[in-house]
């Protein structure tokens, strides 16, 4: 029983100092959306096929054609 309290307190220990540390660590700009919000990132296609792949995701939907009832 003891052995199992003595466990259980030291895991809350180390997370808890593992949360500080990370708090503290300095923050890296653009590493990702935070608390001054999204970093502007620009992507580029490697080629014409793969950015009319892209255009092509992007693009919405057509519209299906109306079927009436029977």
């Amino acid at each position: 029983m003891i052995r199992a309290a003595e466990a259980a307190a030291f895991v809350v220990l180390a997370a808890g100092l593992h949360v500080g540390l990370w708090s503290l660590a300095p923050q890296r700009p653009g590493a990702a959306a935070g608390r001054d919000g999204p970093a502007p990132v620009a992507l580029i296609p490697a080629s014409a096929q793969q950015a009319a792949l892209a255009r092509a995701w992007s693009a919405p939907p057509e519209r299906a054609e109306t079927v009436s009832p029977r």
